[in-house]
């Protein structure tokens, strides 16, 4: 298994990286054209999860691309989506007793939600299943069980994003990758028993 360090340092020092980041991060940008972004996203997990030695897939068959992104986007839409909705729903609640701590609960659904949204999308990959990508009790599992190798990347992760604000959109891509490269390598860790 990766540390995020590790993962960081591939990102980061495979060469010839650094054009295709820039592609990533200016296709995010734009609306519609931003599922072929998801679509890299998707396709750099897959070759992690398939134990290549390189993250970046090449920047090709462009309707493949942008389906994979949809994939991508329904997951995203699911596994980060809900759990925002029912933190807000519940910051909303607690926000009535307490401003400061009504917060906390909309804060600590993303993190949540990011891990549990590439815990399925590593089980979509498995099985190109959108049933077992949503199967709750198992996610909720491997979410129990990697929780703690997940904490400090993911406030690591949502701090950057807070800190920019607005301009996190100018990273979101590149960030997002670091991420889900780890969280892939965990679960592949976990997989074929190295963990």
């Amino acid at each position: 298994m990766a540390t995020i360090e590790q993962v960081w340092g591939k990102v980061f020092n495979t060469p010839g990286c650094w054009p295709k980041l820039l592609v990533g991060t200016c296709l995010s940008l734009v609306p519609i054209i931003n599922f072929l972004a998801l679509g890299y996203l998707y396709r750099a997990t897959l070759l992690v999860k398939a134990g290549a030695p390189f993250i970046y897939p090449d920047w090709a068959r462009w309707r493949e691309l942008f389906l994979d992104g949809l994939k991508f986007f329904v997951l995203g839409l699911v596994w980060i989506g809900i759990p925002m909705v029912i933190g807000q729903f519940i910051s909303m609640l607690v926000g009535v007793i307490s401003e400061e701590l009504g917060r906390i609960p909309f804060m600590a659904s993303i993190p949540i939600g990011i891990q549990l949204f590439s815990a399925s999308l590593y089980r979509f990959q498995n099985f190109e299943s959108f049933k077992d990508a949503l199967d709750l009790p198992l996610l909720m599992r491997v979410y129990l069980r990697t929780v703690s190798y997940g904490l400090l990347p993911l406030l690591g992760y949502c701090g950057i994003l807070w800190i920019l604000g607005t301009l996190s959109i100018l990273v979101i891509f590149i960030i997002s990758l670091v991420i889900l490269v780890y969280f892939t390598s965990v679960y592949r860790a976990i997989e074929f028993g190295t963990f």
